[in-house]
């Protein structure tokens, strides 16, 4: 009996602790979690990994505070004037909403989007995420270098 009542403790105890361990997207930051995602969604489509550029992400975080600031969604009118030299392509993708995976999914169900994400020819990204009052606004700025 008290053998029993020890096992069924320490299943307890383990399944508590199993339960609340944070799963590897929640211990990632969000622009962590979004390459991370990219990347696997780029995997099923046959296509390399995006490496994350420093300077690609500086542009990609400045342009995520002007939309958080001015509180609408728009792409970089400068972003080929502003993205490091050297580039042959670039693209952007833009989003908003309350969390990652609901931006990423979006992004992933728009064509235009989608493009960006499974182009063949990029091979680096910038993200930048602004948190403003509970709404997340990403940037991912895509280049070919």
């Amino acid at each position: 009996m008290k053998r029993s009542a020890a096992l069924l403790v320490s299943i307890l105890i383990s399944g508590l602790m199993w339960a609340s361990t944070p799963t590897v997207s929640a211990a990632l930051t969000p622009e962590a979690d979004l390459i991370a995602r990219i990347n696997e969604f780029r995997a099923g489509g046959g296509v390399p990994d995006l490496a994350l550029d420093p300077g690609l992400s500086a542009v990609a975080q400045s342009w995520a505070e002007t939309m958080a600031r001015n509180g609408a969604g728009s792409h970089n009118p400068a972003l080929s004037q502003v993205v490091p030299p050297g580039w042959r392509a670039i693209g952007e993708n833009v989003g908003w909403g309350g969390d990652i995976a609901a931006i990423d999914n979006f992004l992933r169900n728009s064509p235009v989007h989608a493009a960006n994400m499974l182009n063949a020819q990029f091979n680096r990204i910038g993200i930048g995420v602004v948190n403003a009052g509970g709404k997340l606004w990403v940037v991912e700025d895509f280049g070919a270098y």
